[in-house]
């Protein structure tokens, strides 16, 4: 039922009047306007409206049987009046649907801490591929740096006269270079202004040249640090102490060394001069690239030099990487990385039957200084006399290796 005030009658009766009251107002001002102003009875309000009320009614039946409450709008008005002057909402909040149990809370826990440890594995291993593949663009470009040394000076870079010495730039590159196969190749890294540290073309020990030293002494670089070990900074050690003053046992450090193939014959210790250094004729450890006093030129390397080992990475006491003190240092890893040759800055390839000369990774409680090797898992990374870099396995044969670290022993090595 629809109420008597609600329906299409009452409305229309409503303004039936107010329309018959405006139609007479144009009439008595202009006789003529209101035969103007007469609608159609087709167009009128109530012809259209009328048109609609059997429909009206139909709509109002159907609603009546589908809901019986929706024909009873006095049931419904009252509530809907009382909503509105109370200003609240006419439909009440819906309830709120179920939430999760405990026990659902804590296998969904699970789940995610499942999928988390399955997930850390593979992100430790993205990121130890990406400190490989770091490692090996440190040794690029060295070996790169090694390659214009040579094109520059028409030999690759010497080794220096003995770990008692500092560079000194006055000397030039070369075999008169009493500084590491490192410093000399640090104008081609474009660290020009380090190497330049003491330049003034006296060639004497003075306080120059010792105060630029230890300045040089406590910078350190980052390509010559893998970053799988430690980050690039200074640690305890020593220097060179004839051309250098003290630097209290902090300096940079290397985690790359020269390959010395069978060994190597420094400068004498007890030589403290710059014209008794220079005097030294080196005869012998030449089976390598480098060595001290090295010259060695591109014709010189016979067996090839896709086959020849040039530089690579260390082997390192793990549980020595920073220490307390240069006393503790490890075995190989006491000097500053721009001092002569030494085992901090070069490494051997020997061959033995007891294998002492075995490439190994980095291990607790197993100080060696003499042996490539590195942080990482499987294999080390390697640069040979034309650039190229290599991962070497740790499981090489150890003939064909002692055969790669030599220059011209007429030896067929291929790397594996």
């Amino acid at each position: 039922m629809v109420r008597r005030g609600f329906t299409l009658e009452v409305i229309l009766s409503r303004y039936k009047g107010g329309w018959k009251r405006s139609a007479r107002l144009p009439e008595r001002s202009h006789p003529a306007a209101a035969v103007m102003c007469r609608p159609h009875p087709a167009f009128t309000l109530v012809g259209m409206l009328s048109r609609y009320k059997g429909g009206w009614k139909r709509s109002a039946r159907l609603l009546e049987r589908s809901h019986p409450a929706a024909g009873r709008p006095e049931a419904l008005a009252p509530a809907s009046r009382r909503c509105c002057n109370r200003r609240q909402p006419l439909c009440a909040a819906p309830h709120p649907g179920p939430a999760f149990t405990l026990v659902e809370l804590l296998v969904v826990i699970a789940i995610i801490g499942m999928l988390v440890g399955l997930l850390l594995p593979a992100v430790q291993q993205a990121r130890e591929a990406a400190r490989v593949m770091q490692c090996n663009n440190n040794l690029r470009q060295m070996a790169l740096a090694a390659l214009n040394h040579e094109a520059t000076t028409r030999a690759f870079p010497s080794a220096g006269w003995i770990h008692r010495w500092e560079p000194d730039p006055d000397f030039g590159l070369g075999e008169k270079q009493p500084g590491s196969w490192m410093y000399s190749i640090l104008p081609f890294l474009e660290q020009q202004a380090l190497w330049g540290l003491g330049l003034d073309s006296n060639m004497k020990i003075d306080t120059a040249i010792k105060t630029a030293n230890v300045t040089r002494a406590q910078t350190p670089v980052s390509v010559f640090y893998c970053p799988s070990r430690r980050p690039c900074r200074t640690y305890h050690g020593g220097v060179g102490g004839n051309n250098c003053n003290g630097i209290n046992n902090i300096c940079a450090k290397t985690e790359y060394n020269a390959c010395v193939g069978d060994g190597y014959s420094p400068v004498s210790s007890t030589i403290t001069t710059y014209e008794e250094a220079l005097a030294v004729n080196i005869t012998s450890g030449k089976t390598a690239i480098t060595y001290p006093k090295s010259t060695t030129q591109m014709g010189e390397i016979r067996d090839g030099t896709s086959n020849t080992f040039l530089y690579g990475e260390k082997y390192l006491c793990r549980d020595k990487y920073e220490v307390a003190s240069n006393s503790s240092a490890a075995n190989g890893d006491n000097q500053t990385c721009w001092a002569g040759p030494d085992n901090d800055s070069l490494r051997l390839t020997k061959y033995d039957a007891a294998g002492t000369y075995r490439p190994l990774q980095d291990r607790d409680q197993y100080n060696s200084g003499s042996v490539f090797g590195s942080a990482h898992s499987g294999a080390f990374g390697m640069c040979m006399a034309d650039g190229s870099t290599h991962r070497i396995n740790y499981s090489i044969d150890l003939e064909i290796y002692s055969y790669l670290g030599k220059k011209a022993d007429g030896k067929v090595a291929l790397l594996p």
